[in-house]
């Protein structure tokens, strides 16, 4: 059965109904009129075998080596020009792997000769158990684990059953399709492929079927097949029947058979067709090697070619880093040209002003002068005011500058008025030294708040020290009068 391509334009496949070369010439024409079509041959024959055994606990090169050994012990190469038998193997889940073979006395080796003359792409053959066990695993996901078997109708093959464990393929069955005038929906064909099922099962415990084990039974085939179905040993868990239509819109496929088209061989193709990690794997040896070849050839190229896109690339980069440079250049050029161009006009501007040195020396002391900074009392007056707070006030200032200290004063001599109310001022000797150790304590206040300057009461308000000079300058202290000090404030010399 030739199935096209989804893309291509031809929509109905053909069908021939033997292996001969007068039954298969249509065939061949329509495939040499489609040369870059892939070729892939889904073998449903009776010629295949399978072998699933365990494998040693071996790193990954030594599992292939011995992959290897194995598949060549297993099955023999043969001598024939067609490079039968085709051999594979395949790992599985738990540590075993399966080893296949697709002899060559079967009618897969005569479609191989035939179409090797053709310029399509042979991607190889796949045989169709390995392909229903994965299409069992997505339309019934319970089949991942444990026993199920999947019961479906092909036209170029008959009825196929596929038996797997935990989503893997550990046995198929192929019964003959029924005689051409027996109906699909006739008793006999129901139970007939009711006792191949149920001798299947029988079968199943030489391949570890426990007594407590249950086997799914997913069926795909016409609607007159469903009673078979039903009525199975207790070993069957449950069972699901569908059409081939059902199904492939079940799997979202690009193509499907007809709601009334009983065979599963359009639902293979399209399945196999849209489901890469599914496509076909076994190769004669001769175009294995010349695929291999083919591989590292187009690897070389690849290779070739990222080189030579580096080498471009950084050639490129290169280029335009010289342009960059030369366009900095030409600028930083331009730039000096027109430096040099502003002072030559700024000297000719300039060499006509010219004059004498002393004037020029009395314009810098003018300068040195003006730019020194103004000395002030302004400072050593906001520290007095911060260290006096309200127990005092400012009642006569005397400022005299010094040359030599920048930004500061010589001498300040002030005159204070003593405003705390509760000092106990009177004429007796108790009131005089609460003034006095106040006074004091005010003097030390200017100390902390002035480093670097050396504060001094000159006067109290009382007569208190031998060298006190008897005068009446001041103010006239009388009972009321708010007792008055004099500090003098001199800067230290560094």
């Amino acid at each position: 059965m030739l199935v096209p391509p989804t893309n291509s334009k031809a929509k109905k496949s053909l069908f021939a109904s033997g292996h001969s070369e007068e039954q298969a010439r249509h065939l061949v024409s329509v495939i040499a009129e489609n040369p870059r079509a892939p070729i892939i041959i889904v073998d449903d024959s009776f010629a295949q075998e399978y072998r699933r055994t365990g494998l040693p606990k071996v790193g990954i090169l030594d599992r292939r080596k011995l992959m290897a050994q194995r598949l060549r012990r297993y099955f023999p190469a043969s001598s024939r020009s067609t490079g039968f038998p085709l051999t594979a193997a395949k790992t599985l889940s738990g540590g075993s792997a399966l080893f296949i073979c697709v002899h060559g006395d079967g009618p897969v080796a005569e479609w191989v000769k035939r179409l090797e003359g053709l310029p399509n792409p042979q991607a190889g053959t796949i045989p169709a158990p390995l392909a229903g066990a994965e299409m069992l695993k997505r339309l019934l996901p319970e089949a991942r684990q444990g026993w199920a078997i999947l019961l479906l109708r092909q036209r170029t093959g008959g009825f196929r059953q596929i038996t797997t464990l935990d989503g893997d393929l550990i046995m198929t069955r192929l019964i003959p399709p029924p005689p051409p005038d027996s109906l699909p929906g006739h008793g006999k064909t129901a139970e007939s492929l009711r006792n191949e099922i149920a001798a299947t099962l029988g079968y199943l415990p030489r391949l570890g079927l426990s007594m407590d084990d249950r086997v799914k039974l997913v069926t795909i085939a016409p609607e007159e097949i469903r009673e078979v179905s039903g009525s199975f040993p207790v070993t069957v868990e449950a069972a699901f029947f569908m059409t081939p239509h059902e199904a492939a819109r079940r799997l979202r496929l690009p193509f499907s058979p007809g709601p009334s088209d009983p065979a599963c061989d359009l639902l293979f193709a399209a399945w196999i067709a849209g489901k890469g990690s599914q496509r076909a794997f076994l190769l004669p040896e001769n175009r294995r090697r010349e695929l291999r070849t083919e591989l590292i050839r187009r690897a070389g190229h690849v290779a070739a070619s990222a080189m030579w896109i580096a080498a471009a690339a950084w050639l490129l980069w290169h280029i335009y880093g010289i342009i960059r440079l030369a366009g900095d250049y030409e600028t930083a050029a331009w730039q000096a040209a027109d430096s040099r161009q502003k002072l030559a006009m700024e000297r000719n501007s300039l060499a006509q002003e010219t004059e004498h040195l002393g004037r020029l020396r009395q314009a810098v002391a003018r300068k040195r002068l003006f730019s020194e900074p103004f000395a002030s009392p302004w400072p050593v007056l906001d520290a007095v005011g911060q260290s006096l707070g309200n127990a005092a006030r400012l009642s006569r200032l005397e400022w005299s500058a010094d040359g030599e200290w920048q930004n500061g004063s010589g001498t300040t001599r002030i005159g204070l008025r003593i405003t705390d109310s509760s000092l106990p001022y009177s004429t007796t000797e108790a009131g005089k030294r609460v003034v006095i150790v106040n006074i004091e304590k005010l003097a030390q206040n200017m100390r902390d708040s002035l480093p670097g300057h050396r504060v001094t009461v000159t006067r109290f308000p009382f007569l208190i020290k031998a060298d006190d000079t008897l005068t009446n300058a001041a103010e006239k202290q009388g009972a009321d009068t708010p007792p008055q000090a004099e500090i003098v404030i001199e800067r230290e010399r560094p």
